[in-house]
Parts: structure tokens; sequence; C-alpha cells
């Protein structure tokens, strides 16, 4: 929730360091982690490092969402995806390539 609020939305829902603190325990306890969430975060290194390359999930994003507006008191917009992934991918220079396409 943090990390989708944060890179996606501008806001910052904890403190820098508590987020940081909270990825790095994600790293230092990745046994203990599902097989999906582990999936989620990527790797041990990947999420002791940042959150930003997290999969969040529909129903995360809704939930981050209602909280923002509840807690921060912010209307957080509904973004389509690809919207939000074409602005994203322009900005931070990332693309994508998928397993089954070809060419």
């Amino acid at each position: 929730m943090a990390s989708l609020l944060y890179y996606r939305h501008d806001l910052s829902p904890m403190r820098d360091e508590d987020f940081d603190h909270n990825c790095r325990t994600l790293a230092d306890n990745w046994r203990d982690l599902t097989p999906l969430l582990q999936w989620q975060l990527e790797s041990p290194q990947a999420i002791a490092a940042t959150g930003f390359q997290c999969r969040i999930t529909m129903l995360c994003e809704g939930g981050a969402r209602s909280w923002a507006q509840r807690v921060l008191r912010v209307r957080v917009p509904e973004v389509p995806f690809a919207e939000w992934a074409q602005k994203f991918d322009s900005t931070h220079k990332v693309y994508w390539i998928y397993a089954g396409s070809k060419g």
C-alpha cells in the first residue's frame, strides 16, 4: 500500500525511515513470506533496496485509495492502469516485453 501511494500517487503514508525499515524487515524475513508475497516483492535484494518494483493487486489498490481518503483525507483518483503505465513508462524510461510475444 505504501509503495503504491508513494510511487503512483506521490503520497507518503509513513516516514521514509519507517518505509525503508519495513522493506529491510521483509528482506530479512524472506523465508517466512508466502510464495505469492515473494513474487509480489520480486526478491530479498530488491525489497531491501526499495519498494518501487512491488506488484500490487487491484484489491490492495482499492484498500490504499480508501485508506488515503479516510486517514489522510485526500481523494486518490482511480487511474486506469494503461494510462498510469504509459505515463510511468515514459517518465522512467521503462519498456516492457512479454515472454510469449515475438518481434
